[in-house]
């Protein structure tokens, strides 16, 4: 968590064993996925960020597809965050360790982008591997602005939103190159 002390504080008290590791100085959306993945200890990694809420049962229906359609290396499973074609993106999503080495090049968030598209990235090298699954019923609802779910608020602006057509058109680039 980067700079946000409420949502620190909210993290804190979830119900899941959490750490969180926070900053009081923006280091980005990227780069802070990768040290939270550093972080992490588990076979399965959830790439989440602090405008979700969580459905009943949410990991166990993820967990359910991730066991029916994978094999031991395990793959990615999008949530549906009740916004989206989650056959064709998942905007956020469960992932087993193994699918993060093999086809996500070791790291949740690929730092050339600033603000987006690192959860269409993942989503496409998933599909393209065969890796990818969508939990109709893993419930996770991602509030955002760009679905007119929540208001901007401070660090929206923070975040780079003003970037999101300059990575929109690098995500396109890096697609039509099969991912460099």
């Amino acid at each position: 968590v980067d700079v946000d002390t409420d949502t620190r504080d909210r993290l804190a008290v979830i119900g899941y064993p959490v750490k969180v590791n926070f900053s009081p100085v923006y280091r980005g959306l990227p780069q802070s996925w990768n040290i939270g993945l550093k972080e992490a200890n588990g076979l399965y990694i959830v790439f989440a960020a602090d405008d979700l809420w969580w459905g009943d049962n949410w990991l166990y229906e993820a967990i359910q597809v991730m066991a029916e359609k994978f094999d031991y290396k395990g793959g990615m499973v999008g949530f549906n965050d009740t916004h989206t074609d989650g056959h064709l993106n998942a905007t956020h999503y469960i992932a087993s360790r193994t699918f993060i080495v093999e086809h996500l090049n070791g790291c949740l968030a690929f730092e050339v982008y600033k603000y987006c598209a690192n959860d269409a990235e993942a989503t496409q090298r998933a599909i393209r591997a065969g890796r990818y699954a969508w939990a109709e019923y893993a419930i996770v609802r991602h509030d955002h602005p760009t679905y007119n779910s929540r208001p901007h608020d401070a660090t929206d602006v923070i975040k780079g939103e003003k970037h999101a057509a300059e990575d929109n058109a690098l995500f396109e680039q890096r697609m039509a190159a099969n991912f460099p």
